[in-house]
């Protein structure tokens, strides 16, 4: 099974666990571009290891993830389960006006779906870590939940 066909396996599944209409999916890599009903892959010059990602709520009335996949296929899991995140859990304004993607909510739901996918603890953390102190607390939480069956 190709990367792309487990990362749209996986927004497919995650959507359907969470009643969310199913965003569309881009798919950029260091390969050849190809398209497909739902999925378009792309080619951007210099991907490395690591992934990146971004959600957004109204593209065209569908929400969509991009996810810049690097050579780690672990890593790429990750952060399109990041965004199926977001999906789930828009994001708040606080009392200032500012945009709050990275909530407790939030937390709560991806270190919940990290579990279930079995990306391990460790690595789900140490790349959370740089959005936020609390990150870790939560997903640890969530995947005892998980684990105990209290999900």
């Amino acid at each position: 099974m190709s990367t792309g066909d487990v990362l749209g396996d996986a927004v497919h599944n995650v959507a359907y666990t969470y009643g969310v209409e199913e965003p569309r999916l881009i798919i950029r890599t260091g390969g050849q571009l190809r398209r497909t009903d739902e999925v378009l892959i792309d080619s951007v010059p210099g991907s490395n290891l690591s992934s990146s990602g971004v959600a957004s709520h109204f593209s065209e009335g569908r929400a969509e993830i991009v996810v810049v996949v690097g050579r780690d296929p672990l890593d790429a899991l990750l952060v399109t389960l990041h965004e199926m995140a977001h999906i789930i859990v828009p994001p708040l304004r606080d009392s200032l006006g500012r945009v709050r993607a990275h909530t407790q909510a939030f937390y709560h739901v991806a270190g919940e779906i990290y579990a279930v996918y079995e990306i391990p603890m460790g690595y789900s953390i140490w790349r959370e870590s740089y959005n936020s102190k609390s990150s870790a607390r939560i997903i640890k939480q969530r995947y005892a939940a998980c684990s105990s069956g209290a999900a």
